[in-house]
């Protein structure tokens, strides 16, 4: 016997497969889902230099502290980003993310490659922990920090 889609959609296996699969498409975000958006949205506009999404983005009283051990200031890291092609490429990779009360942590490995005044590019590998906290408008990085992965790459240090 040949099986139509019909006749298979028509199956009771099929029937309450779909309906899950529609119950869980119109489920709310989970709020780690919301966090992990976040995350990606910074990522997007720290690689565009998009000004106006990473003020939206990033907390007032922001700690950013690179592997080097500076640290930047909203002002300061908006100066270097702000519309600037700061990077080459900026990838997070499998960021992890747990949401606890109003607070998000998120770890992750950064591969990046930075533009140099000189033309050339650096690309670096860092391990790196950032802290978000939830306001009324949404998710804001309130305190990053990282640590330079060695083996070949360079130190993304300013």
């Amino acid at each position: 016997m040949e099986l139509s889609r019909r006749t298979a959609l028509a199956s009771p296996g099929v029937g309450a497969l779909s309906t899950s699969l529609a119950a869980t498409a119109s489920a709310k975000p989970t709020p780690t889902a919301g966090l992990a958006a976040a995350v990606e949205a910074l990522r997007v506009a720290m690689l565009a230099g998009d000004g106006k999404a990473l003020r939206h983005l990033i907390h007032d009283r922001i700690d950013y502290m690179h592997s080097s051990g500076g640290t930047q200031t909203k002002a300061n890291l908006l100066s270097d980003l702000d519309g600037k092609t700061f990077f080459a490429d900026l990838q997070f990779v499998q960021p992890a993310c747990e949401v606890i009360g109003r607070n998000g942590l998120v770890k992750m490995t950064v591969d990046q490659v930075k533009n140099l005044p000189d033309g050339k590019t650096r690309p670096s590998r860092l391990k790196v922990q950032q802290v978000w906290t939830r306001e009324s408008d949404g998710w804001k990085l309130l305190s990053r920090s990282s640590v330079l992965i060695s083996g070949g790459l360079q130190p993304a240090c300013r």
